[in-house]
């Protein structure tokens, strides 16, 4: 079926009337263009409620099943599957590249979802969604899934088989507009969008994305790096960004800041710590004892002391404080530029990619941002906090 007759099914499905007109474009930036034009011409004049009858029939579809739903909710496997990952994936993607076109619009590109684990009795609150997502709707039917004891509902399995199907539909009341499926789209072997000669995603139209390891990325990161100067680089806010221009670039650099992290991009961000670093009258972590498990606090401590645990390879795997059972660790990953210090109430986790991460019962939502520290600095830097020690240990680092 075509797009248009299977957002056609999915109305009658759902005991609605067709829309008297359904516009088929290639690509949803062309989608997105003719609903801007129907929303500045008729605003919400489109559909008779509150929001779109479409979402508010998921919606009702959603609250039959919760009726009888489990209070156990699974991990989102769906999410861990090939076709899972590469789904959400370009969902993501699609959708960043759509708010970049549309920062005027936001509301436009805001995508429908379930709230699966959350009501209110009878009522709901559907946050004014304008657009279904195919490529995201798989998980949501996967989360309502897990409410129902009985299988799905008809209609919602229909909407299974619409995703991945068609791209974005936004389902006004009177006309619908909805987007086909990518050309093309490039992945890694971890399943993200990924191409280092061309656009990951390409339409029909024309309209492309380009991406690395999952990222959008400018177009001359990947088609014209040599074009990159010192300038383009120190403007660019996101270092993971900065970091590839550097690479792709393959340009001497003479700015003090960008030597520095061109330093770090060479080395690959990872310095390997071992017994070198292990601190002074540090005993082995006991055995009975599991290796904490960040971010979570330890549930057990060992006595008061220093201790230290090494992978099977050497190389340093936890650095642990303990007194009157409070304790404080750092604790490396394998073979990895990444690790996680605890200490107290908080936390911060280092990734391989240069991002930082906050944990607090204060702030435990924030988002991870970019750092100019290497990991080698962010170790070392750990170390010096542990309460006695800390200091004796870098210097002997």
């Amino acid at each position: 079926m075509t797009p248009a007759e299977q957002t056609a099914c999915l109305y009658k499905a759902l005991e609605l009337p067709v829309p008297e007109q359904i516009l088929c474009c290639d690509s949803p930036l062309a989608a997105l263009k003719e609903v801007r034009s129907l929303w500045v011409n008729q605003g919400r004049d489109l559909f008779s409620g509150p929001d779109p009858s479409l979402f508010h029939a998921l919606m009702k579809c959603r609250e039959r099943i919760r009726k009888g739903y489990s209070s156990q909710f699974p991990d989102p496997s769906w999410r861990s599957t090939r076709r899972g990952a590469q789904l959400l994936g370009r969902s993501k993607l699609v959708q960043e590249a759509l708010r970049g076109e549309f920062k005027d619009y936001p509301e436009l590109v805001r995508v429908f979802q379930f709230d699966a684990q959350i009501w209110r009795g009878d009522d709901f609150e559907l946050r004014q969604p304008m657009c279904l997502n195919s490529d995201g709707v798989a998980e949501t039917i996967y989360e309502v899934s897990k409410l129902a004891k009985r299988g799905l509902s008809p209609e919602l399995q229909l909407l299974q088989e619409w995703s991945g199907k068609a791209g974005f539909l936004w389902p006004f009341d009177r006309v619908a507009v909805v987007s086909g499926l990518p050309e093309n789209s490039e992945y890694d072997k971890e399943n993200r969008l990924h191409c280092e000669t061309g656009p990951a995603v390409r339409y029909q139209d024309n309209w492309r994305i380009w991406a690395l390891k999952g990222r959008q990325v400018p177009r001359d990161l990947i088609e014209c790096p040599e074009r990159l100067t010192e300038d383009d680089l120190l403007a660019m806010e996101d270092l993971q960004l900065r970091r590839w221009m550097l690479q792709r670039r393959g340009l001497p650099v003479h700015n003090p800041r960008l030597q520095k992290l061109k330093r770090m991009v060479d080395r690959a961000q990872f310095y390997r710590f071992d017994k070198r670093h292990i601190p002074p009258r540090a005993q082995d972590w006991p055995a009975a004892l599991p290796v904490p498990v960040p971010p979570n606090r330890p549930s057990q401590t060992p006595p008061d002391g220093v201790y230290f645990r090494l992978f099977e390879d050497g190389q340093l795997q936890l650095v642990a404080w303990s007194e009157k059972e409070q304790m404080i660790y750092l604790r490396l990953d394998q073979g990895k530029a990444s690790g996680y210090f605890h200490v107290h109430l908080g936390g911060e986790q280092y990734f391989e990619d240069g991002r930082m991460e906050d944990f607090s019962p204060w702030d435990d939502d924030s988002p991870p941002y970019f750092v100019e520290q290497s990991f080698e600095d962010w170790v070392r830097a750990s170390l010096v906090r542990f309460p006695g020690l800390g200091r004796e240990v870098y210097a002997r680092g």
